[in-house]
């Protein structure tokens, strides 16, 4: 078969169908009255369009939670409940695990708690068998969440005396998980802080 022959047999159908749709039979009962428009820019097309890719995005995110190893699951979930709980506290959480693009150090949830811009490191646990989920958060992971906290507030602009570090335990246990907020959990020894409002 000849190169050339397989685009111009597409393009030859093409117009054969275009111009079957051109001189096709008319309509000969009226169009129905008080349907929805279903033009291609309609604003219905574009909520069912809105709507479908909400549900296409929710199974994807459900499919890869479920091929998650079990730890990172209870990682994720312990994440939502601390968000949950949070919002309901009055916290406003305007970012979620922010990764600095400079230093190498994530916060899970960032969120304002009145004057205060929290950086809240959430600790997940199955169990106490090993210990406090808070006890996890030793001197290196402290350095890791101040250095993504200071390249964050220089990047938004916010004074650093608002600055503060929040732990949320997670311990999820076999029945109801028990959640806990630790505010002012630590503190950037380095960071000298000014008399003022938000000593």
């Amino acid at each position: 078969m000849k190169r050339g022959f397989v685009p111009i047999a597409l393009l030859a159908c093409l117009l054969i169908e275009s111009e079957a749709v051109r001189f096709r039979r008319p309509r000969l009962t009226p169009p129905r009255r008080n349907l929805p428009d279903a033009s291609p820019g309609s604003l219905t097309n574009q909520l069912c369009f809105f709507a479908m890719l909400r549900f296409l995005l929710t199974r994807l995110r459900g499919w890869a939670r479920r091929r998650l190893p079990p730890h990172l699951r209870d990682a994720q979930r312990g994440e939502d409940l601390a968000y949950h709980q949070l919002t309901q506290m009055g916290y406003r959480i305007i970012a979620r695990n922010y990764r600095s693009r400079t230093t190498k150090g994530e916060t899970d949830l960032i969120g304002w708690d009145g004057d205060y811009l929290a950086f809240i490191e959430v600790k997940t646990r199955a169990s106490e068998n090993f210990g406090r989920p808070e006890e996890a958060v030793n001197a290196a992971k402290r350095g890791h969440l101040i250095r993504a906290a200071k390249d964050y507030i220089r990047r938004a602009g916010v004074d650093h005396n608002r600055m503060r570090f929040d732990i949320v335990s997670v311990i999820l246990g076999d029945g109801e998980p028990e959640v806990r907020l630790l505010k002012g959990a630590f503190v950037d020894r380095n960071v000298r802080r000014t008399a003022g409002r938000f000593r």
